[in-house]
């Protein structure tokens, strides 16, 4: 009876593409410093995103070549001539104008794909419905943005897991992602770029060649074939960014099997970027291992199987890369969002070092289940890095998803290296069915903020929306959090940092 249940739930994380996936590390800060994350993504996870999706200032102890370019554009600029002739400062945010803004793409509603996804603008009064942009998606999952032409304006890509209109009797996974451009006057939304993907679950943009352009990493799930490991053992994408362009002809194809996602950091410290794919497939398709491209060259062929190492993992929705112990090596967190038998291979922290990763040293983390996004950093400002853990973990015999994500706050382990989340110094934070989280201070008031993308509303008939909860003197709950209207969101990114003009 549990296998067949098992295969039925399916619909939300497999065919339904109801999970977010981005992830990069970026979507994580400490209270008093309220910058991008640097590893991930060129405009980030996690991230991380995860973000990212991680620690907005990470260890000072990490080197510079450590990470990736940063995903938000580096806000330092030469100074103006005294001509004032200079260029004008990059865009850091998606209005210009110093508050950070937070993007959600929706997935679809109950008769079709084609549906608008979400930004919402942020500004000195908050986030509210009325002062969002809506820019449209096909069956939308990840998100993530950068300043891919180096026009000083942000732009923004979709992952299209699927697609279905009203008058389709099935849904087709070989479809097309978006890039929309920023200008000065708003996205063009008629002159957007279609890459080709194949049940695209995440979208990641970072300048992974080091050539000083953006290219875009889509991570391919699901080719609709059936429930067979031959549905997801499918190739996930690179397309290379230059001067002209993209290239929609040209791109580099590296094996994943069900890919929820890319991470991307130099996570060896030989100056080349590494991928990270989280193979999200479930049991039955036997793969209980992720892939680890690992970085050869700065050029178009410097990822390749022959360079290609795997941790163990069973059916993980989100990965986190960050620096979590604090010791100068970036650590890699496997989310496990189902299992029956391995449940022994989910949330793993697999810990960096001086030789690298070896599959048999790693922290799991009991207790909490669902995981499709995690984010470690401080948020009660005590010194000890919490673990806010998004959920969307579901129940096998009522089939119901979770309705909470959870804050595990972080502990001194008895070794000064580590430290420990248990259930023991935890606390729930309604969400249901989280896909994606971010976190940052959001209002310039010295405190985190926590962001859910929840892909249900947690009744038929409650309203579908996400969550921003405020942090503050006395920590996070429902008396000071605002929700936000979205329609079945899959994932979300926090755009830029709080500095009003």
């Amino acid at each position: 009876m549990k296998v067949v249940l098992f295969i039925m739930l399916l619909s939300f994380f497999v065919f339904s593409g109801c999970t977010s996936k981005s992830k990069h590390i970026e979507e994580n800060g400490d209270a008093d410093v309220d910058s991008e994350v640097t590893d991930i993504d060129t405009a980030d996870d996690l991230s991380d995103d995860l973000s990212d999706d991680l620690s907005d200032d990470l260890s000072d102890d990490l080197s510079d070549e450590a990470l990736a370019e940063a995903e938000e554009p580096d806000e330092t600029v030469d100074e103006p001539a005294d001509n004032d002739t200079a260029e004008p400062k990059a865009c850091t945010d998606i209005g210009c104008d110093g508050y950070p803004d937070i993007v959600f793409s929706n997935t679809d509603t109950d008769t079709t794909t084609n549906i608008n996804s979400y930004i919402y603008l942020g500004s000195a009064t908050g986030y509210s419905a009325e002062n969002r942009i809506e820019i449209p998606t096909i069956g939308a999952m990840g998100v993530d943005y950068a300043d891919v032409n180096k026009d000083g304006y942000l732009d923004i890509a979709f992952a299209s897991v699927k697609i279905k209109t009203e008058t389709d009797s099935e849904e087709n996974r070989y479809t097309v992602s978006l890039l929309y451009y920023g200008t000065k006057d708003g996205f063009d939304l008629e002159n957007r770029v279609e890459f080709p993907t194949v049940g695209c679950s995440d979208v990641t943009l970072v300048d992974l060649d080091k050539d000083g352009w953006v290219d875009l990493i889509t991570s391919n799930r699901y080719n609709g074939s059936g429930m067979t490991g031959s549905g997801y053992k499918i190739n996930s994408y690179v397309y290379w960014g230059s001067e002209f362009g993209f290239d929609i002809n040209f791109k580099l194809e590296l094996p994943t099997v069900g890919a929820a996602m890319a991470r991307v950091a130099d996570l060896n410290g030989d100056g080349f970027n590494d991928i990270l794919f989280p193979n999200g497939v479930q049991e039955y398709v036997g793969v209980f291992e992720s892939y680890i491209y690992w970085g050869t060259a700065n050029s178009k062929f410097g990822w390749s199987e022959a360079s290609r190492t795997t941790l163990p993992s069973v059916s993980p929705e989100g990965a986190t890369i960050d620096d979590i112990n604090d010791d100068g090596y970036l650590d890699i967190f496997i989310s496990g969002w189902l299992c029956l038998t391995k449940c022994d291979l989910k949330n793993r922290i697999y810990w960096g070092s001086a030789t690298g990763f070896n599959k048999d040293v790693y922290t799991k983390i009991d207790g909490v289940d669902g995981g499709t996004d995690a984010v470690f950093t401080d948020l009660n400002g005590d010194g000890n890095k919490d673990l806010v853990f998004a959920s969307g973990a579901v129940d096998l015999l009522t089939q119901e998803f979770s309705k909470v994500s959870y804050i595990m706050w972080g502990e001194p382990s008895g070794n000064a290296d580590k430290y420990k989340w248990s259930t023991d110094n935890m606390q729930e934070i309604p969400a249901t069915a989280a896909s994606e989280e971010g976190v940052r201070d959001l209002n310039g008031d010295g405190f985190l903020d926590i962001v859910f993308a929840s892909h249900y509303p947690p009744t038929d008939a409650a309203p579908q929306v996400s969550q921003i909860y405020w942090g503050g003197m006395t920590g996070y709950g429902i008396t000071n959090m605002t929700e936000l209207p979205t329609q079945h969101a899959a994932g979300m990114k926090i755009i830029g940092t709080y500095n009003p003009l």
